[in-house]
């Protein structure tokens, strides 16, 4: 299992696997080459499969461009070189190549992403923080230290410091790039010229409440801060993934909402924010949080759990058992979800479903409060087993960014708005 420092991952989107994970390898290289204080001609970036295929779509280069300017690196990225037997089935990999002079190759890391925001290079072995394999081990901890709480968990691979950093630094981002979201309006300004989307975050928020009844109007709230974020990381907002950054915003919108209607103890909610960490790395270590592997159901229900949990333990104090009857309440319900955005942006129906998952998540954390007196019908541990036969079953077109369900069939989606739209 990954540690709470390894699920949330502080970056810049609009895509955890294809934008934020080119620009951190690359970032790592260049600051192994300080370190050891290497002359560089230049680096060679070749990227193969997935990021082959949508690196125009997805803005990769820019991302590259990023890592290397400060360090004012020459650098060219190829798209068409043949890709290397070894890594034929493998979607998210590629090569980082530093030369020293122009004809020598000095260092070279072949990168491959291994979900959310996390990659590894290929020829150093992979960390596990947790040894933990089950979620009935994890209860065995619990029960073997009463008293203590999901931080004390974490504390077991990370610094204490280091997890209360991460938190508070993940609100003040979520909280900028919602406030921002909410004031702005018209259309998003995207790479793809042939995409044309209306900001509605701020639409949502102006709805008149005095309409809505109380269950309704925490909806509104719910779903006004979901897309705003959403709507922000669009457009390169640096944000916290919770688990990955397409789905963040379902996570982000509901600490947002209760810090905000229910004046939660940061204490309580740094707990909270811990305990969804720990169910999402073992979904990560049980399953996958890539959508290219999986499908969405593996990030989307991720999320919709993080958030059911965060809720459940902040309204409910909800104990371990608790926390993983209702993470495996929005896992059950998100299996079969597609990944059917259009291009390799969140947009399409991305921003929509963060919302939908994020008050889903909400009710999920009531629901399960009603049901703890009810014998517990699916264990957590198969639903892994369950969701990773369906991301299989699913067909490729639907596991692959831009190729299935809306991408292949909603092309009046990127019609450009007329006057009309904008009133």
């Amino acid at each position: 299992m990954k540690s709470i420092t390894q699920i949330y991952k502080q970056g810049m989107g609009p895509n955890s696997t294809l934008n934020m994970v080119p620009y951190q390898a690359c970032m790592d290289v260049v600051a192994e080459m300080r370190l050891k204080r290497c002359k560089v001609s230049h680096v060679e970036v070749n990227l193969y499969n997935e990021y082959a295929r949508l690196a125009k779509e997805a803005g990769i280069h820019r991302d590259i461009e990023y890592a290397f300017a400060l360090a004012n690196f020459k650098y060219v990225i190829n798209t068409d070189k043949p890709c290397p037997p070894a890594i034929k089935n493998k979607p998210h990999v590629f090569d980082i190549i530093v030369y020293d002079k122009p004809d020598n190759q000095l260092l070279k890391h072949r990168v491959e992403a291994i979900g959310g925001a996390n990659y590894i290079f290929s020829e150093k072995k992979k960390k596990e923080f947790f040894q933990y394999k089950s979620f009935e081990e994890i209860k065995e901890w619990f029960k073997k230290n009463p008293g203590k709480n999901y931080f004390d968990f974490a504390c077991q691979a990370d610094d204490p410091e280091a997890i209360r950093s991460l938190y508070y630094r993940g609100v003040n981002l979520a909280e900028i790039a919602c406030l921002q979201g909410l004031r702005r309006s018209g259309e998003l300004k995207l790479d793809d010229p042939n995409i044309h989307y209306l900001r509605q975050a701020r639409n949502i928020w102006l709805h008149d409440e005095n309409l809505l009844s109380p269950a309704e109007n925490a909806n509104r709230i719910i779903s006004s801060f979901s897309y705003a974020i959403s709507e922000e990381i669009v457009e390169k907002r640096v944000i916290v993934a919770a688990p990955t950054v397409c789905t963040t915003a379902v996570v982000w919108a509901v600490i947002l909402y209760l810090l905000n209607d229910y004046d939660v103890p940061p204490t309580k909610m740094l707990n909270a924010f811990c305990a969804a960490g720990i169910f999402a790395a073992l979904m990560d270590a049980k399953a996958s949080l890539n959508p290219s592997e999986v499908g969405c159901q593996g990030p989307m229900g991720t999320a919709c759990g993080m958030a059911a949990v965060i809720t459940a333990v902040v309204l409910f104090d909800a104990k371990i058992e608790e926390c993983g009857r209702a993470f495996e309440m929005a896992i059950e319900h998100s299996l079969g979800l597609i990944c059917d955005a259009i291009n390799a942006l969140p947009i399409i129906p991305c921003i929509q479903r963060c919302s939908a998952y994020a008050t889903r998540a909400f009710e999920i954390a009531r629901l399960n409060n009603c049901l703890m007196k009810t014998p517990e019908l699916c264990k957590l541990d198969d639903i892994f087993q369950v969701l990773n036969e369906t991301g299989t079953d699913l067909i490729p077109k639907n596991r692959r960014l831009g190729m299935g369900g809306f991408a292949e069939h909603a092309k009046y989606s990127l019609e450009k708005p007329t006057a009309k739209d904008w009133e």
